[in-house]
């Protein structure tokens, strides 16, 4: 395909605290605008993390605020020296649908598990995940582009080069189920 790929340290901390702070200060904003009578029908992890927003201190939800603008500012950096950026999608493999974690899982959210997504949607750059096997138990094993902010363009062009020069079998059975 002609790329260079180099394993390179992108500079940031585990940002899930920030991630956190701002989504459920975000769940509680949002639920607080749906009148109480119809809040019953709502999805009952979404009344969970918008209960736990409605704690969070405006201080620290500024200090969030403000590590989220330091992160956007590194990733800017880091983007003015490199394309792209190669990473797993997620930390673990797929496990049962219907769960925020997998069974036995010490955390109660997804947070734990999806550790490479935050820095992107706290510094809306775009990232694409891109199925890349299956490991030994047969369940689906995915890579994580992401690129600079508003290059969404050179993110989808490089995703789909990757998916016609590496088409594993995980998604030949999709594209290909008769085969």
């Amino acid at each position: 395909m002609g790329a260079i790929v180099e394993f390179v340290d992108p500079g940031f901390e585990d940002v899930t605290e920030v991630i956190e702070t701002l989504w459920y200060g975000g769940a509680a904003n949002i639920v607080s605008k749906i009148e109480v009578p119809l809040r019953s029908e709502l999805d009952p992890g979404l009344l969970r993390v918008a209960e736990i927003g409605r704690k969070i201190g405006v201080v620290d939800y500024l200090r969030a605020v403000d590590r989220r603008n330091e992160l956007s500012q590194l990733m800017g950096a880091f983007f003015r020296k490199w394309d792209l950026l190669l990473s797993p999608a997620v930390a673990i493999t797929a496990f049962e649908a219907g769960h925020d974690v997998p069974a036995g899982s010490d955390s109660e959210t997804w947070f734990s598990w999806s550790p490479y997504c935050h820095p992107f949607n706290l510094t809306q750059q775009p990232a694409i995940s891109i199925p890349f096997g299956k490991n030994h138990d047969g369940m689906p094993i995915g890579i994580q582009l992401a690129g600079p902010r508003f290059r969404d363009d050179l993110v989808l062009s490089v995703a789909d080069a990757i998916l016609r020069n590496h088409q594993p079998a995980v998604l030949l059975e999709v594209l290909q189920p008769n085969s």
